[in-house]
């Protein structure tokens, strides 16, 4: 846990991930997290509406929305305007890249497995729960949460 430069929920993560098979997402979860807020907040309803549609709904993970938003980022080349259209801070997402490929290669230098694969999102989401145990709860009724 020591090599990665991260809070040790996050290191911890990334133990798991290389149990589980799941090391560059991951990685990815860990770098998104470090800097800026990738979603501008406040965006007009059209934004929301197409950010929702183009990077998943209510259901599901902010971790995987980001990871989705950091990929539209990075495969239109960090451009302002795309990012802007979507409510995505280009400039944070261009730095999530070099955080991104630190944890990689310290990753390998640990001797974990950095290879690429189809994201298991079971597997994902077992790392999410060792690093964040302490956020789980169990919804009582439409407006209630009780730890489990």
């Amino acid at each position: 846990m020591l090599a990665f430069p991260v809070h040790p929920r996050y290191a911890r993560m990334l133990l798991a991930a290389q149990e589980l098979g799941c090391v560059r997402p991951i990685a990815l979860i860990a770098a998104l997290t470090q800097g800026r807020d990738l979603l501008v907040r406040g965006q007009g309803k059209q934004v929301m509406e197409a950010r929702d549609e183009l990077f998943g709904g209510e259901a599901e993970s902010d971790f995987f929305v980001l990871m989705r938003a950091w990929r539209y980022a990075e495969r239109n080349g960090f451009n302002i305007e795309r990012c802007r259209g979507l409510g995505v801070h280009a400039q944070a997402a261009r730095q999530v890249a070099p955080v991104y490929q630190q944890f990689l290669e310290i990753a390998q230098r640990e001797k974990f497995d950095v290879s690429e694969r189809p994201m298991s999102r079971e597997a994902v989401q077992k790392c999410l729960l060792v690093g964040f145990s302490d956020h789980v709860a169990k919804r009582l009724d439409a407006g209630h949460f009780a730890a489990p």
